[in-house]
């Protein structure tokens, strides 16, 4: 698309991330396209924008990862796409950040294009008091001698200039959605954060922790997943991978337990094969991991 983008991610040596960072600061790069590793601690001053491509896992991600545009009083804007399962998780994040996110739906092609054209006579209007190369005045010159009409030729260039831009692309089967209004989200007690769902069938009292191999709870299962805390895997990993990736909310998730070579958790029976799958697909926190049901709990 003519854009200059540079990637940031967890599998880069520090030395390459600080020369990403370093082009991206100084202009060399248009987009930054990371993962969670660009969630806290960029010093960039000129970010206008921060898009969320998958919402974050809860409300502390969503501020820092936000917090990157806007910053030492300049404006910034934060878009954020949602699919209609993740209503509850965006619910969740407006009332523990205490702010109303503002809903908008995504453009139509036909808006799109508006656009475009609106911009592009923005540009045409910019430029008509702009010198004009030397060698294009002589070709637009001949032209004119060949008795073309200057408006022919203006609607001409115009239509040229709009299908570089991409007018002339081939329209896409869009579905129009609307959002819905959110369902009412019973408000976490003072002091909890995203993972204190209070206690799960498998605990060892109010609030404890799990049993080692104890058995998962009706209409749960637990699964077993080949990384753990050598790996840097953290529970909000698990959640994220889960929750972004299936239709299983993230208060759905039970106990997770990361070891230092596997991590346990706990999930709604009816979706553990869809986890399954999706997971050793896509693996967990770019990791390529094996997932199965966990055998000491069958």
């Amino acid at each position: 698309r003519g854009f200059r983008p540079r990637a940031l991610h967890g599998g880069l040596s520090q030395a390459q991330r600080d020369r990403v960072m370093a082009l991206f600061r100084q202009g060399g790069a248009e987009l930054l396209i990371a993962t969670d590793v660009a969630a806290r601690g960029l010093d960039v001053d000129h970010v206008t924008h921060v898009i969320n491509f998958d919402i974050p896992e809860g409300p502390e991600t969503y501020v820092h990862r936000i917090g990157r545009t806007g910053r030492a009083g300049r404006v910034g804007t934060a878009i954020t796409l949602v699919e209609p399962r993740e209503r509850r998780q965006l619910a969740f994040i407006e009332r523990v950040t205490r702010h109303d996110i503002e809903r908008r739906y995504l453009p139509t092609l036909d808006e799109l294009a508006e656009a475009q054209r609106a911009r592009l006579v923005d540009r045409l209007e910019a430029q008509i008091d702009e010198p004009i190369d030397e060698a294009l005045s002589t070709q637009l010159d001949a032209l004119l001698a060949k008795g073309h009409d200057p408006l022919v030729l203006a609607r001409a260039a115009f239509a040229m200039a709009a299908d570089a831009i991409g007018r002339d692309q081939a329209p896409e089967d869009i579905p129009e959605w609307k959002f819905p209004a959110p369902r009412d989200v019973p408000p976490p007690s003072r002091g909890a954060s995203y993972h204190d769902r209070g206690p799960r069938p498998d605990s060892r009292g109010p609030g404890g922790p799990p049993r080692r191999g104890a058995p998962a709870g009706e209409g749960r299962s637990r699964l077993f997943i080949t990384a753990g805390k050598f790996d840097g895997l953290r529970p909000g990993d698990v959640v994220g991978a889960i929750a972004n990736q299936t239709n299983v909310p993230g208060p759905a998730i039970g106990p997770i337990r990361i070891d230092q070579r596997y991590t346990k958790v706990e999930v709604p029976t009816a979706a553990a094969e869809e986890i399954i799958n999706v997971l050793r697909e896509s693996g967990v926190k770019g990791l390529r991991v094996r997932v199965d049901y966990d055998r000491e709990s069958r």
